[in-house]
């Protein structure tokens, strides 16, 4: 709570300082956006091992971003981004130097001076998703009032009838336990209707142990299991680390925490698995 109080007294300073404009919500016909490569429609994932990325970005801010990011992310067949931010810097990342269709969902729209530009979640894929559906939460920031968004997508499996499912979410930060308890609920719903393999990754925002052990009992009921890593280099708050793999279907091969300093304020999470 103490927490949450100093960000609101600073946020609120920021903002009266700088005469910044609140960011926007994009009507819910304006959420979704595809870049990078057009892929065949019918293409499937393939293999039985794919290899999973998933980082918050933070915004593309740092000078080394792009570089750690065509970096680390090279021979995933699946990224799981956060603080995805459609600048033309980041855009032209997207569109031209990886081999990855991009799907974007727009939590809100930005204001940097006169430009407006989307911020949300993305899924990076080899495939082509059967679909795309996406999740904004109920909650919001304290004083911006913005909403934080979750991304999902269909794959179909060439050696399976079942599809797989992906989600990655950006939770919320700057609330209670029960808020954001509230909005892994809302997408957990989603989820529990699928009954094939499925990855939920992201930054979790799990800064208290109550808010990891929400999460951990949440991912429980769903049947998924966290991926470990060792050495474990998560960013963390109060001991807990806020971004995560959890799967269900998979044997985890291997995982690791890519440390990046200088393309984000977060580290990467990377896991190798085999569908089951």
């Amino acid at each position: 709570m103490i927490r949450i109080v100093i960000f609101v007294t600073v946020l609120i300073s920021v903002l009266v300082a700088t005469e910044k404009k609140l960011p926007t919500i994009p009507e819910d016909s304006a959420v979704l956006a595809t870049l990078g490569k057009n892929n065949n429609p019918y293409a499937t994932i393939s293999s039985k091992t794919i290899k999973v990325f998933a980082w918050n970005i933070y915004k593309g801010r740092k000078d080394n971003w792009r570089n750690d990011f065509l970096k680390n992310s090279a021979g995933h067949d699946i990224l799981l981004l956060q603080e995805a931010y459609l600048d033309p810097a980041m855009i032209s990342v997207f569109e031209h130097d990886t081999p990855y269709r991009f799907d974007f969902a727009a939590s809100f729209l930005d204001y940097d001076g006169d430009n407006i530009f989307p911020t949300g979640v993305a899924i990076g894929s080899l495939a082509t998703p059967k679909e795309i559906a996406f999740l904004r939460s109920s909650g919001r920031e304290p004083v911006i009032s913005t909403p934080k968004m979750t991304i999902l997508a269909k794959y179909d499996l060439a050696f399976s009838s079942k599809q797989l499912m992906v989600a990655t979410i950006h939770a919320l930060n700057f609330v209670s336990t029960d808020k954001l308890e509230a909005q892994l609920t809302e997408v957990a719903q989603v989820l529990s209707t699928h009954k094939g393999p499925l990855i939920w990754a992201g930054d979790f925002n799990t800064w208290s142990m109550a808010k990891l052990i929400v999460l951990d009992k949440i991912m429980a009921r769903l049947g998924m299991r966290t991926v470990f890593f060792n050495p474990d280099i998560r960013s963390r708050l109060s001991g807990n680390p806020l971004d995560h793999i959890y799967v269900r279907g998979f044997e985890v091969l291997s995982s690791s925490v890519i440390d990046a300093p200088d393309g984000s304020d977060h580290q990467a999470l990377s896991a190798t698995l085999r569908f089951r």
